[in-house]
């Protein structure tokens, strides 16, 4: 599951445009949903996608022409370099099904604030090593 603009969306009176794809769809949350309360994604995930958009640490770069692989070949990561244009991804409690998913970005200076924009805490898990990847 996932915190998009839905039937409780509208109900609290947000756009009814937005959740107009999916009429029988009701999350329950109105706004931001408790961290931990949907269901977890196939890998044990939660709120990935949806709740809020999520700040990354890109520096936006316009998509390149298909021509260009040198595009495809890097991560514009910032590294203190000043950009003033940073990327997020991943859709919000406002937004349609379309936005919920990780290669729906867009971009902000680091000074742009709303509700439906912010950061997905982390911790780090301790894994098996990947048969694939062996600890060196």
């Amino acid at each position: 599951k996932v915190n998009l603009a839905d039937q409780s969306f509208v109900a609290a009176g947000g756009s009814a445009v937005q959740a107009a794809w999916w009429p029988e769809f009701k999350d329950g949350f109105a706004v931001h949903a408790p961290v931990g309360r949907l269901a977890a994604n196939g890998f044990g995930l939660h709120e990935v996608c949806g709740n809020v958009w999520e700040w990354c640490f890109d520096a936006h770069e316009a998509y390149a022409d298909e021509a260009d692989a040198s595009f495809y070949n890097r991560d514009p990561r910032v590294d203190g370099d000043g950009s003033s244009s940073r990327v997020y991804r991943g859709g919000g409690f406002g937004d349609a099904a379309s936005d919920a998913r990780s290669a729906d970005r867009s971009n902000g200076t680091p000074e742009l604030r709303y509700s439906g924009l912010g950061l997905r805490p982390s911790r780090a898990l301790r894994l098996s090593p990947s048969p694939l990847h062996p600890p060196k």
